[in-house]
């Protein structure tokens, strides 16, 4: 009997265990947002898995009914939904309900009020540290769904920066005219004919724009309401003298042109004092703490800002075309022919760190919250802007000649291949990227959630989420 009851149970139990996994339970359903973070009246796209195929799903924005559609073959769908407006600042419920069979997921959106911010000259403010500390809406949760909002011709080979106030965008172009174009639409608002071309990045400060123009060597004074003329000081008498930016501190405008630097009154243009260098000037000068820095091919000058006296020199070779940085008493520069970044002491010019990078250094460098970024040939750094050590790499094997941007969480560069990317600077993950048809040159600007880049194929663009 024993014999026979064995193979008996042994069957009865398999019969159990393949009834149990006949009817266990279909894996719970999944929702997802991107961005998850977003403003009131912005789109959102929310995805799910694992609902049942072919039946309707509708979407909640908290009790809200927002939109309804129909799973695929696979039990997934992707559905569209705006933000409603009004919708108040913090976390929101996004439920999605399965009514036949009963199933529902949920999963939480992030609803802010985008903070306006400026963006007024090359690098953003006057020590150069090219960094949004006001950005809120723009960061690592929402900067993958940024898309093209404009493109406005600025004429081939545009290598200046943006400039951004309120809602006005200003660039140079590389026909040499000043472009003040409306930050919603793209549209030009006026446009002032300086020459034939601009490298220079402008600066626009108490209602005027501030160009220097390569061409004829002029420094022009506009108004940034109208364009009009206000005032124009010729720098040298040489051909194409002026590649330095303007820096506006103290109601003084602080440029280099040929072998000298230039501080000159704001508001009349009238000439304060002059201070040479042994070498060209490429770079935008920096002005902090009663200082004006600024690099000159292998050489570091600070400068007093009240009176052009020399205050120390340090050498530093392949820093040509790294603009100087200014942050917590240390000035940044970098260098492209040596791969390396140094730290000098703003007081002194005493070498306080220097670390070798993954590639030479051929813009200025930003620094946010402790922490140095830099583009350089073969990618992106962060490093510890205290200690110089290395924090991540990010090698993307595009060569990048032009200064990071950073705002909330998220750097922003441009590469020589044209292509417009923006890493999470926690991490060094890539979160984004544009292909912008032309070579990039220029630093990015960020401002009031929008991204502004120019490209040597001749245009200024703007990106914002949808």
């Amino acid at each position: 009997m024993r014999r026979i009851l064995l193979p008996l149970i042994a069957a009865t139990a398999l019969l159990l265990t393949s009834a149990t996994a006949t009817v266990a339970a279909p894996p719970l359903p999944t929702v997802s947002v991107a961005p998850s973070v977003a403003a009131a009246g912005l789109s959102v796209t929310v995805t799910g898995a694992g609902f049942t195929p072919h039946r309707a799903v509708d979407v909640f924005f908290d009790a809200t009914p927002a939109a309804s559609t129909i799973t695929d073959r696979s039990g997934g769908f992707a559905a569209s939904l705006r933000v409603p407006s009004p919708a108040s600042p913090g976390n929101h419920t996004i439920r999605v309900v399965q009514p036949v069979p009963a199933r529902s997921a949920e999963t939480m959106l992030t609803v802010v009020v985008p903070a306006p911010s400026d963006w007024p000259a090359y690098h953003a403010t006057p020590d150069h540290l090219g960094y949004n500390p006001i950005e809120n809406l723009l960061g690592p949760g929402s900067v993958g769904s940024l898309t093209r909002a404009w493109t406005v011709p600025t004429g081939l080979n545009t290598d200046s920066s943006p400039a951004v106030v309120g809602d006005t965008a200003y660039v140079g172009g590389g026909d040499g005219r000043v472009y003040a174009v409306d930050t919603a639409t793209g549209s030009v608002r006026w446009s002032y004919a300086g020459g034939t071309y601009t490298f220079s990045s402008l600066a626009v400060v108490d209602g005027v724009v501030y160009a220097g123009i390569s061409s004829t060597n002029d420094l022009l004074a506009l108004d940034a309401a109208t364009g009009a003329l206000r005032w124009s000081v010729r720098l040298s008498p040489n051909p194409y003298a002026v590649y330095s930016s303007p820096t506006v501190a103290g109601g003084v405008v602080y440029i280099g042109a040929d072998y000298t630097m230039f501080a000159l009154d704001a508001a009349t243009g009238t000439t304060l004092w002059t201070a040479s260098t042994t070498n060209y000037i490429y770079t935008a000068p920096a002005v902090a703490d009663g200082r004006v820095f600024v690099t000159a091919f292998k050489t570091l000058y600070a400068f007093d800002a009240a009176t052009g006296a020399q205050l120390w020199t340090a050498p530093f070779s392949g820093i040509w075309f790294s603009d100087p940085v200014v942050a917590g008493g240390l000035v940044y520069v970098g260098s492209s022919d040596l791969s390396k970044l140094a730290a000098f002491d703003a007081a002194t010019g005493a070498l306080r760190w220097s670390t070798t990078m993954a590639g030479g250094i051929a813009a200025a460098v930003a620094v946010a919250e402790g922490v140095v970024y830099a583009n350089t040939r073969v990618g992106v750094q962060a490093v510890d802007a205290t200690t110089g050590a290395i924090r991540w790499t990010a090698l993307t094997g595009k060569a990048g000649y032009v200064a990071p941007a950073v705002a909330n969480g998220v750097a922003f560069v441009g590469t020589s291949d044209g292509t417009l990317q923006a890493f999470d600077t926690a991490t060094g993950a890539a979160l984004w990227s544009a292909a912008t048809g032309g070579f990039i040159y220029s630093s990015p600007a960020v401002a009031s959630s929008t991204v502004y880049a120019t490209t040597e194929a001749g245009s200024l663009q703007a990106y914002r989420l949808g």
